[in-house]
């Protein structure tokens, strides 16, 4: 008989997420309640390519969910949908993928990811293997993809559990609703403030979120 697959203590998985939260609850009286109130996190729970997710991260850089959602389905009906999609995206002109409404910098972006995919320079699947800090290096060298967009792909593609966004509208709000600030803390104030959340800072960010849903 076969022994079962390990999955990495780094990655989301429903036991880790199980353990994240008690964890969470014991550090964080605040956002125990919030816990409590929400119910448990599902941020592990996805279908899409990791390449679809790098793409709809980039259209997603400082707009609304909603926007950016519409955006990319309005990429996926000009690519003509999902399978092959990288081969399909490359094939679109810079016009074309402009005209779906994505940023001129963010048409280079998806252009030059789908170049690199289909070129097999990328492997997005092998940053699986890759600690936090190669997906860095490996996916900041793209046009237009920032420490933002790579903490987002840490979170939701390759779900790594202790990532926080300090550069995130969302999650500045999240904490300034979960403590009662008056004043917008800075980036450092964030980091210091969820250094207790350690190594579950991802999940305590998907409660953030819920909170200023």
């Amino acid at each position: 008989m076969s022994k079962p697959l390990l999955i990495p203590r780094n990655r989301l998985s429903p036991e880790v997420i199980a353990e994240a939260e008690k964890h969470l609850s014991k550090r964080d009286k605040k956002l125990a309640k919030l816990i409590r109130d929400v119910g448990p996190c599902t941020i592990g729970e996805s279908n899409s390519s990791k390449f679809e997710m790098l793409i709809s991260t980039v259209i997603s850089q400082q707009l609304s969910g909603a926007a950016s959602t519409t955006i990319f389905n309005r990429l996926l009906e000009c690519a003509g949908g999902r399978t092959n999609l990288a081969k399909r995206l490359k094939s679109l002109s810079f016009e074309e993928i402009r005209a779906c409404g994505v940023s001129s910098t963010k048409a280079n972006s998806i252009l030059q990811i789908a170049e690199l995919v289909t070129a097999k320079h990328l492997d997005l699947d092998a940053l699986n293997d890759h600690d936090d800090e190669a997906v860095y290096r490996t996916l900041t060298s793209i046009t237009g993809v920032g420490p933002w967009t790579v903490q987002m792909f840490l979170m939701f593609a390759l779900q790594r559990t202790d990532i926080f966004s300090p550069g995130d509208a969302g999650l500045r709000r999240g904490l300034m609703r979960l403590y009662g600030m008056q004043d917008k803390p800075t980036e450092t104030d964030m980091l210091t403030i969820t250094e207790k959340w350690r190594p579950y800072r991802t999940v305590a960010s998907w409660y953030l979120w819920r909170l200023v849903d």
